[in-house]
């Protein structure tokens, strides 16, 4: 009798080993199923990740090409007002002169005395004076 107890725990030993082995292969069947699906979704991601990255990068480039547009028509503009300003500069300077000889000539200095004070030529000094005075 007591045989046949150890042979019938034995059977369900056995079974209970089997059971536990099948659940273990179902298990991994799962997991590995699982595994599998998440790996297909994280690849499908990566794609769509590269996807967006690509479509940023173009239009970036296309935000980069048009600033340069920008920036060439800034520096042209910029080319254009500093030659305006230095035209501007050389008129009110030479409109700053023709003020000071005629101040000059008005408080009685002579051509020369006028010439020397601001260091230019006497003839120049003598046109402006003959425009002024043919203004007058």
């Amino acid at each position: 009798m007591k045989e046949n107890i150890f042979i019938t725990v034995q059977i369900i030993f056995d079974i209970a080993l089997l059971a536990y082995l099948v659940w273990q292969k179902y298990i991994n069947a799962k997991l590995n199923s699982s595994y599998s699906s998440l790996i297909v979704s994280i690849k499908d991601l990566l794609n769509t990740q590269k996807d967006m990255i690509e479509l940023a990068n173009k239009k970036i480039e296309s935000q980069q090409e048009s600033l340069a547009k920008v920036l060439d028509d800034v520096r042209q503009k910029n080319s254009v007002l500093t030659e305006l300003i230095k035209s501007v500069k050389i008129k009110t300077f030479e409109n700053d002169t023709k003020e000071k000889i005629i101040q000059m000539f008005n408080r009685s200095l002579s051509i020369e005395e006028i010439a020397d004070q601001l260091n230019i030529p006497k003839g120049e000094v003598d046109l402006i004076l003959k425009l002024y005075k043919g203004v007058e």
